[in-house]
């Protein structure tokens, strides 16, 4: 049973792996982490899983977003330095997995509830402003990026984000089994949707400043 389950994860993981250019920015993070010995994903499975896991252990609430945050960084240094002089390719992903913690665990100290907020000054007031002025046109950039995706594609990366951690779980096995997928070839296809909407709303954002 488990071997039949590995080879229908496998098989699936090669079928997204061809079926991406050799430019691609997924192509090249596939590239850079077999580190000259093709896989065809499973090292990009098995150091997700890992990164995974490590933003578990540290009680993040959404470790796997951790976990495609450190691979979209690391392929955007790819995509602008064209190498990473760093080896082997595992542990600089968890240096990045650091940085990328500490700013989640930032994020989190920065949120203030609601009932406990206080009245800002003028200029925080300002500072207020612009933040909820950034946030809308950010907001603004993704429906329309969401927009230019397929009508199936659309659908998958909304539901694949949705809900809390367990309940976001069992979402996104119904979403594998109704795709005939295994969840790791699931994490492959979100994530390279989730790239291609970063860099559409990138783009988007610049060309409205």
């Amino acid at each position: 049973m488990v071997d039949g389950i590995h080879a229908h994860m496998t098989a699936a993981t090669q079928s997204l792996v061809r079926s991406e250019t050799t430019d691609s920015p997924f192509a090249r993070l596939l590239e850079w982490l077999d580190d000259g010995a093709d896989s065809n994903g499973e090292r990009y499975l098995e150091i997700r899983r890992r990164l995974v896991a490590y933003f578990d252990r540290r009680n993040r609430p959404a470790p796997d977003v951790l976990a495609d945050e450190t691979f979209d960084r690391i392929a955007r240094t790819l995509a602008e330095e064209g190498h990473i002089r760093v080896t082997p390719p595992a542990r600089y992903c968890f240096v990045v997995a650091k940085f990328v913690l500490l700013e989640d665990v930032r994020r989190a100290r920065r949120y203030i509830p609601l009932d406990e907020a206080r009245p800002l000054s003028p200029s925080g007031g300002r500072v207020a402003e612009d933040a909820d002025a950034d946030r809308s046109r950010a907001l603004g950039c993704l429906d329309r990026c969401l927009d230019t995706l397929k009508s199936e594609d659309r659908t998958l990366i909304v539901e694949y984000y949705r809900d809390a951690k367990k309940t976001r779980i069992d979402r996104r096995r119904q979403l594998a089994s109704a795709l005939g997928v295994s969840m790791n070839a699931l994490g492959i296809r979100t994530w390279r949707l989730r790239a291609s909407l970063e860099t559409c709303v990138t783009d988007c954002q610049q060309k409205r400043r």
